[in-house]
């Protein structure tokens, strides 16, 4: 049974590189969470599933909101 199906709203927590020169001395600054708000469609429905799979997309956006707080050390 598939977690989400076509049509969905979900939100996925994110994590990369933010953009900021790298340096030997803030390298661990450069990668951050985010999060992203994405509709399930017949091209991307088992690309979301395994999402839910790894525990990184919600359907609720107040929970995904809840979870990027907890990876951010509770920051912002």
């Amino acid at each position: 049974i598939l977690p989400c199906k076509v049509g969905d709203i979900i939100y996925i927590i994110t994590f990369g590189y933010n953009g900021k020169r790298v340096t030997p001395d803030n390298f661990a600054d450069c990668w951050s969470y985010g999060m992203k708000e994405v509709e399930v469609t017949e091209d991307n429905l088992f690309i979301m599933c395994s999402h839910f799979r790894d525990g990184s997309a919600f359907f609720d956006r107040e929970a995904a909101e809840a979870r990027l707080k907890d990876l951010q050390g509770g920051k912002k």
